[in-house]
């Protein structure tokens, strides 16, 4: 059976698509929100498929997951992008 637009979930991310943090520091993720079909709040059902290492500076991509009660799937992806401590100035107020 093929999956409706009109039934899937919707998850809005809180925050930005695109993160930055220094490495070292801590990330935290402001998450997200999850509605489903007449406003059904499905926040509690989110679940997050990767992590963020911020001891190494790279690229990494969360995927956050809701599912509604008829198993239908819906997601958004952030991407964190881990900078050196020592990161120039471009990244001056990029960080949350």
């Amino acid at each position: 059976m093929a999956q409706s637009a009109e039934t899937k979930p919707v998850v809005t991310l809180r925050g930005e698509k695109t993160m930055y943090v220094r490495q070292g520091d801590a990330f935290n993720d402001p998450g997200v929100t999850a509605s489903g079909a007449q406003d059904e709040d499905l926040s509690s059902s989110v679940y997050v498929v990767g992590s963020v290492d911020t001891s190494t500076v790279g690229e990494y991509r969360l995927r956050y997951v809701a599912t509604n009660s008829q198993g239908e799937r819906g997601f958004k992806v952030r991407i964190v992008e881990v900078v050196p401590s020592s990161a120039p100035s471009q990244y001056d107020g990029l960080f949350p």
